[in-house]
Order: C-alpha cells, then sequence, then structure tokens
C-alpha cells in the first residue's frame, strides 16, 4: 500500500510486480487479505520483513515463500540492507500495533528516508503512546504527522479527511486513556 520516500521500500505493497525491474525491500505489516494483495505462491520479487507471527501465518498461507519470509523481533532495531551491493540500508524497529496477532508497525531510520513511522492499522494504548522507541518523535517529528480517520473511498489517498495533526491527537488519545 505504500512506498517509502525516497527509498526502495514497499510496504503492504506486494502487487503490480511483473514487468517492474526495481529491486524493492518489502515490509508486512500484518496477514490480513488487504495488505498481502499480490501475494501468491511463485511470487520471488524480494525478503518479506515482518514480525514472526506473521512470518508463520505467511509461510503456512504459501510455503514456497518460506525462505523469503524475514522474522524479525519486536522492539529491537535491526540494520536492513536494501540494495544488493550492500551499501545502503535502513534501521527498522517493528512494534506492536495492537490490532491483531503478529500486527506491527515499523519505524524506518534511514539517511535517505529519515525518520519514517508507518502505522499501517492500530489501535491506540497506553503501549503505544509510552513506547521508547517513539519518544524521541512526541516533540519534534510528530507535529508534522496528520493522522487520517476516515476515507471518502477506502483507498483513495486524495479524499482523505484529516483527523488531526499527529501531536494533538497523541495528547487527547493519551488523556483518554
Amino acid at each position: 500500500m505504500s512506498l517509502v520516500p525516497n527509498t526502495n521500500i514497499r510496504i503492504d505493497n506486494f502487487a503490480y510486480m511483473k514487468n517492474d525491474l526495481t529491486k524493492y525491500t518489502f515490509l508486512l505489516t500484518h496477514c490480513h487479505e488487504d495488505h498481502i494483495k499480490g501475494l501468491h505462491s511463485s511470487w520471488n520479487y524480494g525478503n518479506i520483513y515482518c514480525s514472526q507471527i506473521s512470518a508463520l501465518l505467511i509461510s503456512e498461507r504459501f510455503p514456497n515463500l518460506k525462505l523469503l519470509v524475514q522474522p524479525l523481533e519486536l522492539d529491537e532495531p535491526h540494520w536492513i540492507y536494501t540494495d544488493e551491493q550492500k551499501k545502503e540500508g535502513v534501521t527498522l524497529t517493528l512494534i506492536d500495533s495492537n490490532h491483531c496477532p503478529g500486527s506491527v508497525m515499523f519505524l524506518i531510520q534511514g539517511k535517505k528516508s529519515g525518520t519514517v513511522l508507518h502505522t499501517g492499522d492500530f489501535r491506540v494504548s497506553e503501549k503505544i503512546l509510552s513506547h521508547p522507541a517513539l519518544f524521541p518523535l512526541h516533540n519534534d517529528k510528530l507535529e508534522k504527522t496528520v493522522l487520517y480517520r476516515e476515507f471518502d473511498h477506502f483507498g483513495d489517498q486524495k479524499k482523505q479527511k484529516p483527523l488531526l495533526p499527529g501531536k494533538k491527537f497523541i495528547e487527547q488519545s493519551h488523556k483518554s486513556i
């Protein structure tokens, strides 16, 4: 569903690969159908980084992908190379998104990408709001983040209705928990 700006990282985006020669790094937030669209038993376009639970679910459903699925521990920074020459990469931290078993948010930190928090589907909780990896974002990065509550049409980003700037959303959510 997403391509991280200034990178070759695709998140929950496995479709339309047939004629694309770009070497991508793939991330999977969770295993709901709308997030694994495009995956099939003969899909072979690169490694898929995800939680251990998601890795088990994908490997069970698509046994031929077992070697491509790279499970990562939650709450630990992982260095991931994003090129074949192993010159470019990002630090990737998986954070429980409180959505379904195995679902994660990705904190991506890199020279080209900057700091990106891809939430995927998540439910706000005290654990998320106080997560140590997110604490540095509360003060300077989160002010520029905009969160969306609803879409006029699912997946149509041009019709999204902004909820609140990220920092205000976090502050209000924190008070209500």
